[in-house]
């Protein structure tokens, strides 16, 4: 099936006609390349004498399972499907291999869907939709300065028609498919800049890609204000002013942009992130020119590829913080990303310990209560020493409300909600196939 026919995709299953893979095969289109040397395992693609998992697949992400290295996904794949299935996997290497990834994250409605049509120039999104409307991610392929981009617009988290542990696996499982073929270059955060504040779901959301993220990659973040056309001329100063002020004194923001690790590590490790204001023609560092999305549609989109090309053209030499403790072995809903999406967003606080991000929960006499409304057990005071920070007891000299690390939390369904992953590998399995046969037709 041609890609660029298609504005939408709903679940796959495991039933592809794969008569055009062999077709191509045949004419000689299904080309050989390098696998990526950043940001991925340097294990042999060769499936050949690799270890079967340490479980057999049952629904449930293996513990054992490693982001990244092509064999281990194409095993895992022949095991539960069937050696047939191999020709696709080879497929989806040979035509997605040295693409940048950039996950866009915000809240539905700030603005990602129309700066990813703007900057791939067209309406061309693969992805699923939820039953009730809401879209839980769509992928969007572009062709950037003659380089392979996928932009996966992906929702923010703590709205209370979503649920944020499913969007998160939802995210792993992406990771786990792709993680072989492409280098994750960067995230976007999505604000509108016609609203005073960040609000709670944006705040949370926000908590959640720095530990995602990680200190080490919080340089390859861009904050982008958006929707700077819906204001009017005489509210456009006052609204960014307050921006502005909102971007230099809110704290969560300001650590992303100014790593507070950046003097122990040295800049070229921990550097901060950057802020981009979509369709806003900056002069000496101030406004001047908005443009318009219908009017300005070409300049808006030169912008945004200007600034794709400045700051994801070298793919970045540090992994996701949630890729290294998944490699250690966590399974992913206990990474402290998923610690974030469990809790109430107050009652965390995250503190740089380890060489990780971690989330610190309030203690008392009642303990934590999380969103599920249900007491939350804490760790035992025989946790290991920091490595990086003080310990505990001097952490809560910082604040005397946060002294332990966050246990985890497992919602109602969590069972439930491991056994889907295996089901959203196929579902981006799919995806990728799609991704692949759009690369190709366009080279």
């Amino acid at each position: 099936m041609n890609v660029a026919s298609r504005n939408s995709v709903g679940d796959y299953s495991w039933v592809f006609d794969e008569s055009d893979l062999y077709l191509e095969a045949e004419a000689g289109l299904i080309s050989q390349c390098p696998t990526p040397t950043t940001n991925t395992s340097t294990d042999s693609d060769s499936e050949e004498g690799v270890e079967r998992l340490a479980d057999p697949p049952d629904g449930e992400r293996p513990h054992d399972l490693t982001t990244g290295p092509f064999s281990r996904l194409i095993k895992l794949i022949i095991e539960t499907k069937g050696v047939n299935s191999k020709p696709l996997v080879k497929y989806i290497k040979d035509h997605l291999c040295e693409t940048k990834l950039i996950f866009v994250v915000g809240q539905s409605g700030a603005g990602k869907s129309t700066f990813i049509s703007e900057i791939s120039g067209m309406e061309l999104h693969i992805g699923k939709t939820r039953n009730s409307g809401t879209k839980d991610y769509q992928v969007c392929p572009a062709i950037i300065d003659g380089e392979q981009y996928v932009f996966i617009d992906t929702p923010g988290f703590g709205a209370a028609d979503m649920d944020d542990m499913d969007c998160f696996c939802d995210i792993i499982a992406c990771l786990d498919v792709l993680g072989p073929f492409v280098t994750v270059a960067g995230l976007i955060f999505v604000t509108g800049g016609n609203q005073e504040r960040l609000t709670s779901q944006e705040l949370k959301t926000i908590q959640w890609i720095k530990c995602f993220c990680g200190p080490a990659f919080y340089g390859y973040i861009t904050i982008m204000t958006t929707k700077w056309d819906k204001i009017s001329e005489d509210d456009f100063a006052e609204a960014w002013e307050s921006m502005l002020s909102m971007l230099e004194e809110n704290l969560s923001v300001g650590e992303i942009l100014n790593s507070p690790n950046a003097s122990k590590r040295g800049s070229n490790q921990y550097r901060g992130g950057h802020v981009y204001h979509h369709g806003i023609v900056m002069d000496d560092n101030h406004p001047s020119m908005r443009l318009k999305r219908r009017r300005h549609r070409k300049e808006r989109a030169d912008m945004a590829v200007a600034m794709i090309k400045d700051r994801y053209k070298e793919a970045p030499g540090v992994k996701l913080q949630v890729i290294r403790e998944m490699g250690g072995n966590i399974p992913w809903h206990d990474t402290e990303a998923a610690k974030v999406l469990k809790h109430n967003r107050k009652d965390i606080k995250l503190y740089f310990q380890h060489g990780i991000l971690q989330v610190f929960v309030r203690s008392g006499e009642h303990g934590l209560t999380g969103e599920s409304g249900r007491s939350a057990r804490q760790l035992s005071t025989s946790h290991q020493q920091p490595i990086d920070e003080p310990p505990c007891v001097e952490v809560m000299k910082l604040d005397t409300g946060y002294c332990r690390p966050a246990e985890d939390v497992k919602p109602e369904g969590a069972e439930e909600q491991h056994r889907t992953w295996l089901s959203k590998v196929w579902t981006w399995l799919g995806i990728a196939k799609d991704m692949a046969m759009f690369f190709l037709r366009r080279h």
